[in-house]
């Protein structure tokens, strides 16, 4: 299963709400909706990605689109952390 943590949550409504002012909201439907497609294929492919800068998380570049998903495994599990602009100061 795929869990967002809040902070994640947070992280796709602010990616939504830039893009939907700066472009159109319909161009943030489909950033918002692939970067969800991605995030669900690591229930399949836990391992995608490379090793994170945070201990045991891993971060996924989301392909044709400048966001990394950082994310971990805990059990089956994989949780959403973070969803990072590729340019973002990042803690």
């Amino acid at each position: 299963m795929v869990l967002w943590t809040p902070e994640a949550r947070a992280d796709m409504a602010n990616i939504h709400a830039y893009i939907a002012q700066h472009a159109s909201p319909t161009q943030a439907n489909t950033v918002v909706r692939a970067i969800t497609a991605r995030a669900n294929l690591l229930d399949q492919f836990k391992g995608l990605g490379k090793a994170g800068s945070l201990p045991d998380t891993r971060e996924y570049k989301v392909a044709r689109l400048p966001y990394i998903i950082v994310y971990t495994v805990r059990d089956d599990d994989v949780v959403i952390l973070r969803i990072w602009h590729e340019r973002q100061d990042r803690p």
